[in-house]
C-alpha cells in the first residue's frame, strides 16, 4: 500500500475522538442501509472495514430495536455530580450563624472548622481518618463557602473566613436603612423577605 495512504489512515485514527457522535452514528446507519440495499454479504463487516470503527453492529442493533440512534456520553469527568453536603437555606443559615458566633468572640474560622461543625451537626458524613475523604470534604466545604460569599483572609500563614467586602457593604446599607425605621416614633410595617 502507498505510504501516503498509510499516513492518512494513521492521521484519521489519531485525530478523531473515541466517542462517536450522533452524526457519525447516522453516517454509520446510512452506510448500513446502502450496503444492505445493494445486497452486500456481511454488510456490518464492510461498514466496519470502511470506517475503521468497531461499533457498527451496535448502531444497527440499536436502530432495529428503537428506530433511532443516540449519541454516547463522552468519557471523562464532565458531568455534574451531587454535592458532598446539601446546599439548603437551613445549612447556609447554620453556617452563617456559626461564623458569626466565632467572629463575635474574634475567633478565627477556617474551612476545616466549618467542616467539623457540619460533621458535628450531621450534615456531612465523613471519616476523618481517611485522607482522601477528608480532602474531598475539605474542598467541597471550601467551594460551598466561596459560593456563599465568604472570602478567605490570610493571617500569619493560615486562612480565615469572613464576609466579602461586597456582602459587608450590602449588610451595612441594609442596617442603616432599617435603623431609621426602628428608631422612628411611628414604626412602619416592615416585611422581611430574605437576609
Amino acid at each position: 500500500m502507498d505510504p501516503s495512504i498509510d499516513a492518512c489512515f494513521a492521521f484519521v485514527k489519531t485525530a478523531r475522538h473515541r466517542t462517536v457522535t450522533r452524526e457519525e452514528r447516522l453516517d454509520i446507519l446510512r452506510l448500513h442501509a446502502w450496503f444492505r440495499s445493494q445486497y452486500t454479504k456481511a454488510a456490518s463487516k464492510q461498514v466496519a472495514h470502511a470506517l475503521g470503527r468497531n461499533l457498527v453492529q451496535d448502531v444497527w442493533r440499536e436502530y432495529q430495536a428503537s428506530q433511532t440512534v443516540t449519541a454516547a456520553t463522552p468519557s471523562g469527568n464532565r458531568t455534574t455530580h451531587i454535592t458532598k453536603g446539601p446546599r439548603t437555606k437551613l445549612v447556609t443559615q447554620m453556617v452563617q450563624q456559626f461564623v458569626r458566633d466565632r467572629r463575635a468572640t474574634r475567633t478565627r474560622t477556617t474551612a476545616v472548622e466549618v467542616m467539623m461543625y457540619l460533621k458535628e451537626i450531621c450534615v456531612l458524613d465523613i471519616d476523618v481518618d481517611d485522607k482522601k475523604q477528608f480532602a474531598a470534604s475539605y474542598r467541597a466545604v471550601q467551594r460551598f463557602l466561596k459560593a456563599q460569599g465568604y472570602k478567605r483572609g490570610h493571617r500569619k500563614g493560615s486562612s480565615t473566613y469572613h464576609l466579602s467586602k461586597a456582602n459587608a457593604l450590602a449588610r451595612d446599607t441594609y442596617v442603616k436603612l432599617m435603623h431609621q425605621h426602628s428608631t422612628a416614633a411611628t414604626r412602619p410595617n416592615v416585611v422581611y423577605t430574605d437576609e
